[in-house]
């Protein structure tokens, strides 16, 4: 457990291939945290979806001792980001709406849930994409290369194990 006082000071950060970002630490943000109005974006292939994990870790600021894991997930954005195409004969991303992603995070040896996060996203299609729709005319096939935006971070229940740094 915690110190006793002792809230924690959350961050997170994430990665999906090549690309990574972290928000800013919610001093005293205690178990629930919020992170609104975010602005991170990326490039996705539909291809990287259905085969690349994106990888989330909730972090606990530490000043004067290293920083403390909180939890971590990681899955397939495909499983969230995909819908079958115009013709029903493929899956293609979907850049209609926005989509949440709620998840379980779990201690560094993936053995105890040590709290939740959701993530607020949409998909859009990426300039390329929209210059391929323009000058094609069969468009069932959907969108092949978009771009994911993460608008909001909420953790939830989240428990520090301190077992996780041992």
């Amino acid at each position: 457990g915690a110190f006793l006082g002792d809230k924690n000071d959350p961050y997170v950060k994430f990665s999906y291939d090549k690309w990574s970002q972290q928000t800013n630490f919610i001093d005293g943000g205690g178990s629930d945290a919020h992170w609104d109005d975010l602005y991170y974006s990326t490039n996705v292939t539909k291809s990287n979806l259905e085969t690349t994990p994106f990888n989330i870790e909730v972090w606990d600021a530490n000043s004067g001792r290293s920083d403390t894991l909180i939890g971590q997930t990681s899955f397939l954005l495909s499983d969230y980001a995909l819908e079958f195409d115009d013709d029903g004969d493929d899956t293609t991303i979907n850049t209609n709406a926005g989509f949440k992603i709620k998840r379980n995070i779990n201690d560094k040896n993936n053995k105890k849930v040590t709290g939740s996060i959701v993530i607020e996203c949409m998909m859009k299609p990426s300039k390329e994409a929209i210059a391929d729709l323009s000058t094609n005319i069969d468009v069932t096939d959907g969108v092949e290369k978009g771009i994911l935006y993460i608008t909001k971070i909420h953790g939830l229940n989240m428990i520090r194990d301190n077992d996780n740094n041992k």
